[in-house]
C-alpha cells in the first residue's frame, strides 16, 4: 500500500525543482524509485540544503544506494532525515557510508 501513495520520478523532480533550500517527502511519500529520481537531482541542485524523508519505510538499500550517489557530486546538502525509515538495512547504511567519504558538505544523516 506504501508503494500507491509513493510520488512518481517526475513528481519527486518537480517537487525537488520547487523545493528551495528544504525539502520534505515524509510518511510515505518516497520510496526507492523516488530516492533514485531525487539522487538524479541531487547531482545538480545545489540550492537544496536539507531533505526529509522521515517515516518512509519504501525506502530501502536501493533508495540509499542511489541517494549514495547523488551525494558524491552535491555539496551543498547539510542532512538529511532518515528517521524511521524502517526498510533500510545494512546494504544501505553502507551505500551512504560509502558516498559521505566524497561528501564534505553533510554533517547530519
Amino acid at each position: 500500500m506504501m508503494q500507491e501513495m509513493a510520488l512518481t520520478h517526475n513528481e519527486v523532480l518537480e517537487r525537488l525543482r520547487n523545493a528551495g533550500e528544504t525539502l520534505k517527502l515524509v510518511c510515505g511519500e518516497i520510496g526507492d524509485e523516488g530516492c533514485k529520481a531525487l539522487a538524479e537531482g541531487l547531482k545538480t541542485n545545489q540550492a537544496l540544503t536539507s531533505i526529509d524523508l522521515s517515516k518512509c519505510d519504501g525506502i530501502g538499500d536501493e533508495g540509499c544506494k542511489a541517494l549514495a550517489e547523488g551525494l558524491k557530486t552535491n555539496q551543498a546538502l547539510t542532512s538529511i532525515n532518515l528517521t524511521n525509515c524502517l526498510s533500510i538495512g545494512d546494504e544501505g547504511c553502507k551505500a551512504l557510508a560509502e558516498g559521505l567519504k566524497t561528501n564534505q558538505a553533510l554533517t547530519s544523516i
